[in-house]
């Protein structure tokens, strides 16, 4: 999930613009004002305050895991993921699919040519105007 100046961001910003920030006021704003200007020309306000370029491997991007834990050789593995792909279609119906629910559920049903096409179809740019 990508938040305004989230956490993961913020990290990576801090690593790439540590310098241009220690003697200001306001260090977020000192950092944030250096990586605009630091970005491209091509780049839109998405960069830097919604999504930043990983600078190192200690400010990846964190991710929430679903764990469940299953005994080896038992039948919880297979009806873990028929629960998922129910879930998946369920919540579907509904117009609240998890991203990575969703994207599950199209893999199992779909070769690679039907992904591309499902993905030119649906992709929405969320990017504001220039």
């Amino acid at each position: 999930m990508h938040r305004y100046k989230g956490h993961a961001v913020r990290k990576n910003v801090a690593v790439e613009h540590a310098d241009e920030s220690r003697s200001a006021a306001d260090p977020w704003t000192a950092a944030f004002d250096a990586a605009c200007l630091a970005r491209s020309a091509a780049a839109t306000e998405m960069v830097p305050f919604w999504v930043y370029p990983e600078v190192t491997d200690t400010a990846k991007h964190s991710l929430i895991l679903r764990e469940v834990p299953a005994l080896p050789l038992s039948k919880d593995a297979l009806r873990r993921q028929q629960l998922q792909r129910t879930l998946g279609a369920y919540r579907m119906v509904f117009g609240q699919p998890r991203q990575e629910d969703l994207v599950e559920y199209l893999l199992g049903d779909l070769d690679d040519a039907g992904l591309e096409r499902m993905r030119d179809a649906a992709a929405i740019n969320l990017e504001p105007p220039r």
